[in-house]
């Protein structure tokens, strides 16, 4: 091994593996007595040693994990790829069904306890967080060393997926897939970070505030 490559394993350790350690139930109950705003703290610390592990050990700029000068393109295509993934829902939710799957409406039930601010937080949170751990710090570093778009997109967006199988279940696994996959398209298209944020942001927004409000009104 490469005493150069060291620090890059262990970004990708940071990104990669250590997120998994929040599915132990004994962190898991940890988390949970948190004040509710604080239920993403874990996720946001491995951020923050990640950011400096690029700045710090393999001393190079937030350039290289997609975080450039914003254009009117930065935003069109976080919206256009948002509207995308959004308007593919129900086309998959019918897939679920089709296939005897659970979908989504356990986890949103429980997501939707929350109140309205701490939702945005939980928003702002996954756009942020999982934007840099799963998708652009990855992305880079594994197609600087693989010079595989392919491994760079799919190493990444397995595992993105799989973490998201004991909450939401295997069905919505589906809708994660698909979105993972614009996401990861979008970035290595682009390699935007903010525009991987912004669309993040809005599918959630989406997902966890828009959407329960539309079903609500059907019900009722």
């Amino acid at each position: 091994m490469k005493k150069k490559n060291i620090p890059t394993i262990a970004g990708l350790i940071i990104s990669l593996i250590l997120p998994g350690i929040f599915l132990i139930d004994a962190v898991g109950d940890v988390i949970k007595n948190l004040p509710d705003f604080l239920n993403g703290l874990g996720f946001w610390l491995l951020t923050v040693i990640l950011i400096l592990v690029v700045l710090f050990w393999e001393k190079k700029p937030l350039s290289s994990i997609g975080l450039k000068k914003l254009t009117w393109k930065t935003f069109a295509i976080g919206f256009g790829s948002a509207f995308v993934i959004i308007m593919s829902y129900p086309l998959i939710a019918l897939l679920v069904k089709a296939l005897g799957l659970m979908g989504s409406e356990a986890g949103l039930e429980e997501i939707t306890k929350f109140p309205t601010w701490i939702l945005i937080i939980f928003c702002i949170q996954a756009g942020v967080t999982e934007e840099i751990l799963y998708r652009s710090y990855p992305m880079e570093r594994i197609l600087a060393w693989s010079k595989s778009k392919s491994l760079a997109i799919f190493i990444p967006l397995i595992i993105f997926t799989l973490l998201h199988l004991p909450f939401w279940g295997p069905g919505h696994l589906i809708f994660v897939g698909f979105a993972g996959i614009i996401f990861s398209v979008q970035y290595i298209w682009r390699r935007d970070l903010v525009s991987n944020i912004l669309t993040h942001f809005l599918v959630d927004f989406f997902g966890f505030i828009i959407y329960p409000i539309i079903l609500k009104a059907q019900s009722g």
